[in-house]
Formats: structure tokens, sequence, C-alpha cells
């Protein structure tokens, strides 16, 4: 057990360096010129940092369905099951994006923009009301909604944000946090969730992996603490 605890204390002090190192210029200077965030641990979602919601990456996510008399698509039905189904690295909340949230990815910082510039017709759902939106540019069309509209489908999830104030608390207009405290709030997200973001700067991006290990070293000493604690109880 001494040997145990003496590991666990190494860690923890090993992972007060690099959250020290992140809570620094250089972490913060990265997520300040970028949005869009791909995580190592996580290759299938990518996270917007202006909202905070993951979004599938296109370059696994069957986004465009099956091939059906010249068209490529899903009917809603098709698109809500695929969603469903899929798994997105085992992250949880996965839906179709209100019209909203699909508006407000769509401009040039968006990473699938050759896809987008092709894929015209697009699902969303915005409060049971069915629609697809034409994309040139960024400019959008609602027409009647139906369920047999053929369309892609880019799904999102909201639960790194649900029930926090993270939008409102890097929300440009908010004068109560300054830009380096809205920066942190937002690499304190991918600490609190474990990922690791991808960033232009690989040692930026270490920095993430090997406070990661360290959690999962740091979970395994607990995990095998609470045995011998059991073991010494019986």
């Amino acid at each position: 057990m001494n040997n145990l605890q003496k590991q666990k204390e190494e860690i923890l002090i090993r992972l007060g360096v690099i959250d020290q190192q992140l809570e620094g210029g250089a972490n913060l200077e990265a997520i300040k010129a970028q949005r869009w965030f791909f995580f190592k641990n996580k290759d299938r979602v990518l996270m917007d940092k202006f909202t905070g919601l993951l979004w599938a990456n296109l370059r696994y996510f069957p986004y465009n369905g099956k091939s059906r008399y010249n068209l490529t698509g899903y009917d809603f039905a098709e698109a809500q099951d695929t969603v469903n189904e899929y798994d997105f690295n085992g992250i949880e909340g996965f839906r179709l994006p209100t019209s909203y949230e699909l508006k407000n990815i769509m401009d040039e910082t968006f990473p699938f923009r050759e896809i987008v510039q092709n894929a015209i017709d697009w699902h969303f759902d915005n409060k049971d009301r069915i629609y697809r939106f034409h994309h040139e540019g960024i400019t959008l069309v609602f027409p009647p909604s139906s369920y047999t509209y053929i369309g892609f489908t880019i799904p999102c999830s909201s639960i790194l944000v649900d029930n926090t104030d993270y939008v409102k608390h890097i929300d440009t207009d908010n004068e109560v946090y300054n830009e380096r405290e809205k920066l942190q709030f937002t690499s304190n997200l991918f600490k609190q969730n474990n990922l690791v973001p991808v960033f232009d700067d690989d040692k930026i991006t270490q920095l993430y992996t090997e406070r990661l290990e360290l959690v999962e070293q740091l979970r395994e000493i607990e995990k095998q603490m609470q045995e011998k604690q059991m073991q010494v109880s019986i």
C-alpha cells in the first residue's frame, strides 16, 4: 500500500506540473488560434470552440448515405437511425442538429468545407419540424418540411457543455472574464473530459497526451489501492 501511495503522490505532482504548463501562454495562444479541434483519442468527432458542441468527423461518419436514383443521401428516418446506431468513440448524445446549429458551422473555418460545397441538401431537426437547406456559400433556403427529402447528415452532441455556462463564459460580450480566462475555460473543457486536442504545435498536443496517460495511471493505482483495502478489511 505504501508503494502505491508513493506512486500516486508522484503522479499527482507530475499532473500538477502539466496542468500548470497548460495554464501558460503557449497553450492558450494555441487554443486562440483555432476554432475547430480534432482529438487524438476520439478520432470520430471534432469540437467547435465557439459552442463546445461535438460534431461528427465526416472523414469517418457515413454522411452521404446510399445511392438512390442518382441521388445520394438519407430520408429523415434513415438519417436518424444512422445517427442512433453509429459509434462516436463511445460518446453519447449525438443527434441531428437544429437549423441554428447547422447554420453556425457553415463558414470558411469549417474543416469539411470542400464536402459541403458539393453536398447540397442536409437534414436538420428543429423542434420536430424537418427541413432541408440548400447550401450555396452560406445562403440557406427553407422549403416546406417533408420526411421524404433525401439529404446528407452531420450529427452533433452537446454532452460536453450540458448543464454548464461554457458558452456564456466565453462569449465575446462577457465582461466578467478576460481573454486569457475565456481561453482557459476551453482548456478546462478538454481536461475535464480527458480529451487530447490536436494543435498545429505538436508540443501542446503532447502535453495533453502525457496528461491523459497520467490520469489513466492514476485511475489504475487508485483501483489497486481500493482492492488492497478491501482485502485488508475482509
